[in-house]
């Protein structure tokens, strides 16, 4: 029962060795999913659905004209290539609205992108 246990072993520890000596991988970004917050811009309404790493500044209700805010409590995060209004929740340590205590803060956030039909404008979803 040893002998067969070593073996046992042995296998699983070289099937893990040849995984790990194969090359990750790799995932082939989808043609229509935006990398930064410039492209999801360009896309229109075709960004609708596609998740999105966002990192900025946390800037409160300060408002943004290229963005559409779906609620009263949707907040903006400014960003290298612009802004963007976020529904949903706040980022951990960030003081809600309308203090501006947290305003300028860097944010790094996952947010899915959606499509405002009225102002024809994105918006970000956070969770």
């Amino acid at each position: 029962m040893l002998n067969k246990l070593n073996l046992f072993g042995a296998v699983l520890t070289a099937t893990s060795l040849v995984a790990c000596a194969q090359a990750p991988a790799q995932l082939s970004p989808s043609s229509s999913a935006p990398r930064t917050l410039a492209e999801a811009y360009k896309m229109g309404a075709t960004v609708k659905g596609s998740s999105l790493l966002l990192h900025g500044t946390y800037q409160g209700w300060s408002g943004c004209p290229s963005s559409a805010a779906l609620t009263r409590s949707d907040w903006v995060i400014q960003t290298d290539a612009g802004c963007i209004f976020v529904t949903g929740g706040l980022p951990a340590g960030i003081v809600p609205p309308p203090s501006k205590v947290s305003n300028g803060m860097p944010v790094y956030i996952n947010v899915k992108m959606g499509w405002d039909e009225v102002s024809k404008r994105p918006f970000a979803s956070f969770k």
